[in-house]
């Protein structure tokens, strides 16, 4: 269903321009047509950031120091400004959004400027942060999808880069600390994606939510094949890391089955999503606490080790997705689970490959698996079925 059916029925007279508005507002139908049009800002945004960068590096030499700090300060007040006007008018948002992002970019390439006009070093992680102090406030204050989104690329990239740093507190030169951290940070965005589902800025928790399930998804994978657990070194400060990162998505738990105390489905759907960040919270415990060995759990992999662990039972958290998926009508989350499970059905054939018998195991075992999955689906949709003839969603008159 599109904004354009909707229109069609109010045109043909089926409904009334207030339902018409209505349903729109309900199903969010108009945000999801201008999609396009926002990534083709972005895009625009990002080629001009990119081409102001690049024809000024190209006079670096006959351009005075002065001069390439006013033109960088002007560019960057000049999209902030335009994006402002924009914004007020109401008629472009979309060009509002590309001339903020653009602002935005341009920060970064400020603080770049900045340092190279004065010969000023400064540690990665340091120049990434402040251009995420600067970034973000922006997105809250603009309340700006797009700005949100870059926010969380930022950080993302930002603690990236600290884990890799030598001279930081959450520096690890261990694999498995870095990708089992990483599990941690993608579970604590994840849960602050439900918190604000029922906030003043619930347009911000289905980006949040995707993030931090993307990343859940890229650092648990590498857990599931045997030499991800091979030459690991210990590092100081993963640990440390880890257990603030636990804390933190521990006690955003609490308050979110706290505040869904109030509604039967809430409840459900806040003990689904418990059971899923607890499950990988343990994993990403499990794999920082498994001792160097020296046994070969490389291809083909079929010899028992913790990746034999982690692949059933990030099989079945991703089927308590599928669920939680259906529950919330969110289409993203059940496709991306799917995937998911294909992927570690795939992953499991690989390391098992070698002979009949470890072949016809896998595949006996990934078709009653399937099999039972596509019962629960069914089951589910069924009953969701019942559900909505038993309370129809009522138009206003």
């Amino acid at each position: 269903m599109k904004a354009t059916d909707i229109q069609r029925l109010q045109e043909a007279g089926f409904i009334r321009p207030d339902q018409a508005e209505a349903i729109l507002q309900h199903y969010q139908l108009e945000s999801h047509s201008h999609r396009f049009m926002t990534l083709v800002g972005v895009i625009g945004a990002i080629l001009i950031g990119s081409g102001c960068v690049l024809v000024i590096a190209s006079h670096w030499d006959t351009i005075p120091a002065g001069l390439k700090l006013i033109t960088g300060i002007a560019l960057l007040a000049g999209s902030h400004v335009l994006g402002v006007q924009l914004g007020r008018q109401g008629k472009y948002p979309q060009t509002a959004e590309a001339a903020h992002l653009l602002g935005s970019l341009l920060f970064l390439g400020n603080i770049a400027l900045v340092g190279q006009v004065y010969h000023l070093s400064s540690r990665p992680p340091s120049v990434i942060l402040l251009w995420g102090l600067g970034v973000t406030p922006l997105a809250w204050i603009l309340r700006s999808r797009v700005q949100h989104l870059l926010s969380l690329i930022i950080l993302l990239v930002w603690l990236g880069l600290e884990m890799n740093q030598a001279d930081s507190w959450i520096h690890s030169n261990n694999i498995r600390q870095h990708f089992s951290n990483t599990l941690f940070v993608g579970v604590v965005l994840s849960i602050w994606g439900h918190r604000l589902d029922r906030s003043t800025y619930s347009e911000f928790a289905p980006i949040t939510q995707r993030v931090g399930s993307l990343v859940c998804l890229m650092a648990s994978y590498p857990m599931t094949l045997g030499f991800f657990y091979h030459g690991q070194s210990d590092a100081p400060g993963g640990p440390a890391f880890a257990i603030v990162l636990s804390f933190l998505a521990g006690l955003l738990s609490l308050t979110e089955m706290n505040r869904r105390n109030d509604a039967p489905n809430s409840r459900t759907w806040a003990s689904d999503g418990s059971i899923v960040h607890g499950g990988l919270m343990a994993l990403a415990w499990m794999v920082q606490a498994v001792p160097t060995t020296t046994q070969d759990w490389s291809f083909p992999a079929t010899q028992p080790g913790p990746h034999w662990i982690t692949l059933p039972v990030l099989f079945g958290l991703s089927i308590i997705q599928i669920r939680l998926g259906l529950r919330r009508q969110q289409t993203w989350r059940v496709n991306q689970s799917m995937m998911f499970i294909g992927l570690l059905t795939m992953t499991a054939y690989v390391q098992l490959f070698g002979t009949q018998e470890n072949t016809g195991l896998m595949f006996l075992t990934a078709g009653i698996l399937l099999v039972g999955l596509a019962v629960l689906l069914e089951r589910q949709r069924r009953r969701l079925i019942t559900q909505i003839r038993e309370s129809t969603t009522v138009i206003p008159a």
